[in-house]
C-alpha cells in the first residue's frame, strides 16, 4: 500500500457504482478526504459507519437528468475549504445492443452520462482544482476505445468512450502548464457472477478476469507523487483484451 496522502481530497463521479465503492474506499483508507456522487445512497450509510464523517461526504446526482454539478462545488467549499486535488469520473453506463437496434434515445443517453457528462463535470469544478504537481484528473474508460475498430460488442457505447478518450488528450495539453495531469484508466471484463462475463475468459490473453485490486492499481499509479510528468494517457488494464 502507497503511503498516505492525508493531506489531499477527492472528487469521485460515479461512486456507487461496481468500481465506483471500491475507488472510494481505496481514496478513503488512503487518508483522503472523499466528495462522491452516485445514485446509490445504502453504499454511502455503509460506509460511514467505518470511516470519519469528516472524510467523506455523499451528494445524489443523476447525470442523465440534470448536467448540474453546483451542489459538489458547494461541498468541495465547505469541506475541502475549496481546495480540490483528485477528481474521479467514473460514471459511464453501457449498452448491449447492435446499433440497428439502438434507439436515438439510448444513444443520447450514452453520449451524455459518458461524455458530456465529464465535460460539465470538468467545467463546473475546474475552478476548484488546486494547481500544482499533485493535482489529478483520471477518467475511466474502457478497454479498446483507443481503437478506431469496428465493435461487435457495445458499439454506441464504444463510440462515446472514445470521443472521450479523445476529449482527455486535448484537454491534458491545455492544463498541463498548470501541472494538472489528465489520464485515462480502461478496464478490461471484470470478474462477476454473471455468466456472459465468464465465457469472455477464454478471450483474454492473461487466462483470467480482471479484479478491482488490477483498477485500484493502476489508480494509485497516477495518484503517485512521482507521475506529475504523466498526462494524456490511457492505461488499459485488461490481460491484454482489447489491445
Amino acid at each position: 500500500m502507497p503511503k498516505k496522502l492525508s493531506t489531499r481530497n477527492a472528487v469521485v463521479i460515479g461512486g456507487t457504482s461496481n468500481i465506483g465503492e471500491a475507488v472510494v474506499l481505496h481514496l478513503l483508507r488512503r487518508g483522503l478526504k472523499v466528495i462522491f456522487t452516485g445514485r446509490r445512497k445504502d453504499f454511502h450509510l455503509r460506509a460511514r459507519k467505518d470511516f470519519s464523517l469528516d472524510n467523506i461526504c455523499y451528494v445524489p446526482l443523476v447525470i442523465e437528468e440534470k448536467l448540474d454539478f453546483n451542489l459538489v462545488a458547494k461541498k468541495i467549499n465547505e469541506i475541502f475549504n475549496g481546495k480540490l486535488h483528485v477528481l474521479v469520473y467514473i460514471a459511464g453506463p453501457a449498452l448491449f445492443k447492435s446499433l440497428e437496434k439502438t434507439e436515438i434515445q439510448e444513444f443520447e443517453y450514452l453520449v451524455k452520462v459518458n461524455l458530456l457528462g465529464f465535460f460539465a463535470c470538468y467545467k463546473f469544478l475546474k475552478p476548484y482544482i488546486v494547481r500544482g504537481e499533485q493535482s489529478r484528473i483520471v477518467v475511466f474508460a474502457s478497454a479498446g476505445a483507443e481503437n478506431l475498430s469496428a465493435k461487435k460488442l457495445f458499439p454506441a457505447y464504444f463510440s462515446a468512450k472514445t470521443a472521450l478518450l479523445s476529449l482527455v488528450r486535448s484537454l491534458s495539453v491545455e492544463i498541463s502548464p498548470e501541472k494538472i495531469t489528465v489520464n485515462a484508466i480502461c478496464p478490461g471484463w471484470l470478474d462477476s457472477d454473471d455468466e456472459f462475463t465468464r465465457t469472455i475468459v477464454s478471450k483474454i490473453p492473461a487466462g483470467r478476469l480482471g479484479k478491482k485490486e488490477d483498477i485500484l492499481h493502476a489508480l494509485d499509479y497516477i495518484l503517485a507523487p512521482g507521475s506529475e510528468y504523466i498526462t494524456g494517457n490511457f492505461i488499459t488494464v485488461s490481460g491484454g483484451y482489447g489491445v
